[in-house]
C-alpha cells in the first residue's frame, strides 16, 4: 500500500474541572477511523460531564501519533489553536505595515 502523508488537526475541548465527572465510555470514537493508540489515549486522559460532553484537562499534550497509512494525527486544545490562528493574523497585520 501506498504511503499517503497526510496531516490530520483535531480539536480537543479543555475543562480545569473534572469533580464529579464520569470516565469515558469503552465505546468513545469505536467506529472512528482514528488510530487505536490515539482512541486509547484520549479515553484515558479524558472524562464525560453530566451531558455527555467529553473533556480533557488542559495539561494533557498528546504526542502526535501516525496512522497506518502515513497520516500524521495531532491532537490541539481548542483554545491552543485559537490562540495560535490570533497570532498568525497578528503577525500578518504587523507584516502589512512594513514598507518593502
Amino acid at each position: 500500500m501506498k504511503k499517503r502523508n497526510n496531516f490530520y488537526l483535531h480539536l480537543m475541548d479543555t475543562n480545569p474541572v473534572r469533580n464529579f465527572y464520569a470516565a469515558v465510555p469503552d465505546n468513545f470514537l469505536s467506529d472512528s477511523p482514528l488510530p487505536s493508540a490515539l482512541v486509547e489515549a484520549l479515553k484515558i486522559h479524558g472524562w464525560q460531564d453530566p451531558e455527555g460532553k467529553v473533556w480533557w484537562d488542559p495539561d494533557f499534550h498528546l504526542d502526535p501519533v501516525l496512522d497506518e497509512d502515513g497520516g500524521v494525527h495531532l491532537c490541539v486544545d481548542t483554545s491552543e489553536a485559537l490562540a495560535a490562528m490570533r497570532f498568525a493574523e497578528r503577525c500578518q497585520q504587523a507584516r502589512s505595515l512594513m514598507k518593502s
